[in-house]
């Protein structure tokens, strides 16, 4: 906006508040697109949403309860004292500082920019193609195709709704998290696979 109407410069500090607002407004109703529709169709409520009003409101309340006094403590322990990364803050944060580096110059900020579209549309192009493909270039269901070679104890992996899928996404994530942090991430999946198995 221009400053006489109580506009201003937009640097990488106006950015970072409004990818705040934007991440804490889809939290506030992350509960209800997720965890709610599961509750329902594990047959864990009623049939009838009305008749579950209570439990939603009790759900909610131990939601923001764990928010305010559990996730502050562990903040300060896993991401200022252990120096953890998480994904998604580092990729915004790293978006935002390139975006807004002013020692690079113009001509380096429209290359930015450049390559961040050109990654828009190749990852939107892949998406679509997915669709028209998915068993190929998307989802891999290892399960069910080492089942018919003859594992047949593998199909708990179909079982469970695990398959390989190959996301943007996760790339991404997978190269911001660090090998570590991966490793722990599929030894754990394998883990809790064999411990359902049992």
């Amino acid at each position: 906006m221009p400053t006489w109407f109580f506009g201003g410069s937009f640097g990488p500090k106006e950015n970072c508040t409004a990818q705040s607002a934007a991440t804490a407004s889809g939290g506030l109703g992350i509960l209800f697109v997720s965890a709610v529709p599961a509750m329902y169709r594990l047959n864990l409520l009623s049939a009838n949403p009305a008749d579950d009003i209570g439990k939603l409101i009790a759900l909610n309340i131990a939601a923001g309860f764990f928010g305010i006094f559990f996730v502050i403590p562990l903040r300060k322990y896993y991401i200022i004292h252990m120096k953890l990364t998480f994904p998604t803050p580092a990729a915004t944060a790293y978006t935002i500082r390139s975006l807004h580096n002013s020692t690079s110059g113009a001509i380096a900020a429209r290359k930015k920019s450049l390559a961040l579209g050109y990654s828009f549309v190749l990852t939107f192009v892949y998406k679509v193609m997915t669709g028209y493909a998915p068993g190929i270039i998307y989802d891999w269901h290892i399960g069910w195709t080492l089942y018919r070679l003859g594992f047949t104890s593998i199909i708990g992996l179909e079982n469970y709704g695990w398959f390989i899928e190959f996301t943007p996404a996760f790339f991404g994530a997978g190269m911001l998290s660090g090998l570590n942090a991966s490793w722990s991430f599929s030894e754990s999946s394998l883990l809790v696979l064999e411990y359902q198995r049992c």
